[in-house]
């Protein structure tokens, strides 16, 4: 029911994109620096109230894009305790993982810190549901994350080459999550890379010595 549920809502959202496609491009016009719709035009605000009332907002993706998006926590609000514990584990951390915009123009919107604890998240959920129908999905989102964890992007570099070295706030980030996280995955896979770029192997190396691509 989860599944068919996100799928139907997902095709009235993308139409609702579609069809809003005028005020969606004009959306950053309005925008505002302080919460709050005060500052929108009267239709604007009546139509973000009415999407709010069946869990859509509004959503600013960066480099002036605008699209109507589920709120984070909307399908936990719905299957909160009326599925499986994977499926509600599995739903609770895409609520989390929502909550504010990921990346944009090819650089990371939260922390580095924060990425690790989500890549953290996900693999105890691979652990713990190994068999879960949702296991692809989860693994999916795991590799993601542990892509732009350990290989960076493109403007959110991991490697200094002028000074040759991790950029400082990439090296504390990952040794705060091997401290706290040791006996993970994610830190054995920081501790081999920690390791190649501190031996100075070239970039392409690096990837075939974590065995990690794009």
């Amino acid at each position: 029911m989860y599944e068919d549920y996100v799928k139907i809502r997902d095709k009235y959202t993308d139409c609702l994109n579609v069809s809003q496609t005028e005020i969606l491009d004009k959306y950053i016009d309005y925008h505002t620096s302080e919460p709050g719709t005060e500052h929108l035009p009267e239709n604007i605000k009546k139509i973000a109230a009415e999407l709010d009332k069946v869990g859509l907002e509004f959503r600013e993706m960066g480099e002036g894009l605008t699209e109507i998006h589920s709120l984070s926590g909307y399908y936990e609000s719905i299957f909160k305790n009326k599925v499986t514990p994977d499926y509600g584990a599995y739903i609770s951390q895409l609520a989390k993982d929502n909550k504010e915009n990921y990346a944009v123009d090819g650089g990371l919107l939260i922390t580095w810190e924060e990425l690790g604890d989500r890549l953290i998240e996900w693999e105890n959920f691979i652990n713990k549901y190994p068999k879960s129908q949702l296991i692809k999905k989860a693994k999916d989102n795991y590799h993601n994350y542990l892509l732009d964890y350990l290989l960076g992007m493109d403007s959110d570099r991991i490697y200094n080459n002028e000074e040759g070295k991790i950029y400082d706030d990439k090296r504390e980030a990952y040794n705060t999550l091997i401290k706290k996280y040791p006996n993970s995955a994610v830190a054995k896979k920081t501790k081999e890379l920690i390791t190649a770029y501190d031996a100075h192997l070239p970039v392409d190396q690096i990837e075939k010595k974590i065995n990690l691509r794009r």
